[in-house]
């Protein structure tokens, strides 16, 4: 039977939820640079009468990350509810995939681009809902804004946060537009893969273009490190694991006559298995160092080289549990129970904390535009997949809630 009570309330909210993600679209902020959003989302906290905790990433910042707790008074269990509020160093096309867009940033060169900007509108629309319909008799929401997702740069410091709240769950979503909206992702096992960040700088000794015999070029070492990896990706790690390896960026001299004594090489490694990215991570080292030192350079690596993100894992068979009832009770027809995205999302951390639920939400409409790669120029959002992603969020609290089965607390690891 479908909660037509609940989808009746999401639709009275659905105003709210998009002028709220078109403001924060309009106003986007950078990983770690998040003031104003992080200001604009506590005074919608406020507004709802719930207390603000600050994530102090150290002894000198406090970040712009937070968590805000609405209590009902009465001992129950303790659920998280996450989104993420950074947004992108992209310049925004003026067009998506099929027309001109509805809103655009105001801000050149910052996008959201990966549907940050719907996240913070889903979470501040669940708060609205699940307080005002007053079905919570007990237990508390700890409703997470983790500061700089694309970057990394707040997760940890958050975990170190609600290690101390002994949260009994934690559940989180990501628009995406490899799916039409109306679908919900909720596979079991992994749905996202593991990150690992290549940062490396070849060192070698500049001089004049027209006397290379006199230098040592770094520029052509990093472009046979390049075509040297692939062929080792290929012929070194197992075929049947998935994983994908980029590179994405390769810079030498910004003169066209001077060596440079320095080059550097990016990207990332894509995994769901530890044991595959520990050997990967070995053989790009060997490689480039084997490369460079052929060519008479030699290579480093930046300290935050290395595993950035590790996959999500929905692995709890009662969260999962709850998760699909609760799609099948509010939007029939719309659960996929098979799909994985090879992107990198930090979430896969908060089973650090407990156990842990994560769904993919349907943001493709070929009729609007919304169907472009996540972190393209070209990104948008169906504003319809607010409806399930904002009701499929209060449902599951609801649901967790008021059910009385006790989880074992503790940390949690999701290896």
């Amino acid at each position: 039977m479908i909660s037509q009570d609940l989808i009746e309330h999401v639709n009275a909210t659905m105003p709210f939820a998009i002028q709220t993600r078109r403001y924060l679209h309009e106003n986007p902020e950078v990983s770690a640079n998040e003031f104003n959003t992080s200001e604009y989302l506590k005074a919608e906290c406020r507004k709802l009468g719930l207390s603000i905790e600050n994530v102090s990433k150290d002894a000198i910042s406090a970040g712009t990350g937070f968590i805000a707790i609405f209590d009902t008074g009465i001992p129950g269990k303790i659920l998280g509810l996450r989104t993420d509020i950074d947004a992108l160093p992209i310049n925004e096309n003026t067009e998506n995939e099929t027309r001109t867009r509805l809103v655009i940033s105001h801000h050149p060169n910052v996008m959201h681009a990966c549907g940050h900007d719907g996240h913070m509108a889903t979470l501040l629309s669940a708060m609205r809902i699940l307080i005002s319909r007053r079905r919570l008799k007990s237990g508390k929401l700890i409703f997470i804004f983790e500061e700089g997702e694309e970057a990394s740069t707040g997760i940890h410091a958050m975990i170190r946060l609600l290690k101390e709240k002994k949260i009994d769950a934690i559940y989180g979503q990501h628009l995406f537009s490899g799916l039409e909206t109306g679908q919900i992702a909720l596979a079991e096992g992994p749905i996202t893969s593991s990150s690992l960040r290549i940062q490396m700088t070849i060192h070698g000794r500049g001089g004049h273009i027209s006397r290379p015999d006199l230098s040592v070029n770094p520029v052509i070492a990093a472009a046979y490190i390049v075509t040297n990896l692939a062929g080792a990706w290929v012929n070194q790690l197992p075929p049947e694991q998935l994983m994908t390896f980029g590179l994405s960026q390769i810079n030498g001299s910004p003169v066209r006559n001077v060596i440079p004594d320095k080059a550097y090489i990016g990207g990332s490694f894509r995994y769901h298995k530890d044991e595959v990215g520990e050997k990967a991570f070995r053989l790009i080292k060997e490689v480039s160092k084997s490369v460079a030192y052929a060519h008479k350079c030699s290579v480093s690596f930046s300290d935050d080289s290395g595993p950035s993100a590790r996959a999500v894992i929905n692995k709890d068979p009662y969260l999962i549990k709850i998760g699909r009832e609760s799609i099948n009770l509010l939007f029939p027809r719309s659960l996929i129970t098979d799909f994985r995205w090879g992107a990198s999302e930090s979430f896969g951390h908060y089973a650090k904390v407990c156990p842990s639920l994560f769904t993919l939400i349907g943001t493709k409409n070929e009729k609007v535009g919304s169907g472009a790669e996540h972190h393209s120029e070209y990104f948008d959002l169906d504003e319809k997949s607010l409806m399930f992603s904002i009701g499929l969020m209060v449902q599951i609290a609801e649901t967790f809630l008021g059910d009385h089965f006790q989880m074992e607390k503790g940390d949690h690891d999701a290896k």
